[in-house]
């Protein structure tokens, strides 16, 4: 929930906190540089990969394949 009133407020943040520092986080500056309401849609994709994939390598099963935009490694592996 922490995560999502950050997304609300500064996008970047949230994806850097999922991701770190990589190319993700600097699609996210660069979309909210531009406008406000991509950068959003983005985060809270990158979120919801992020959370869904977390619940299935708890559950034991393959997290899944590459996702359009979402680079980090972390995110596609569930954390």
């Amino acid at each position: 929930i922490c995560l999502m009133v950050i997304n609300v407020f500064f996008p970047p943040l949230s994806v850097a906190m999922l991701c770190g520092l990589d190319w993700d986080c600097i699609l996210n500056c660069i979309l909210l540089v531009c406008a406000i309401l991509p950068s959003h849609v983005h985060a809270f994709y990158v979120s919801c990969i992020y959370f869904h994939r977390r619940r299935k390598v708890k559950k034991g099963r393959y997290p899944g394949g590459p996702k359009p935009f979402i680079h980090s490694s972390n995110v596609l592996n569930g954390g």
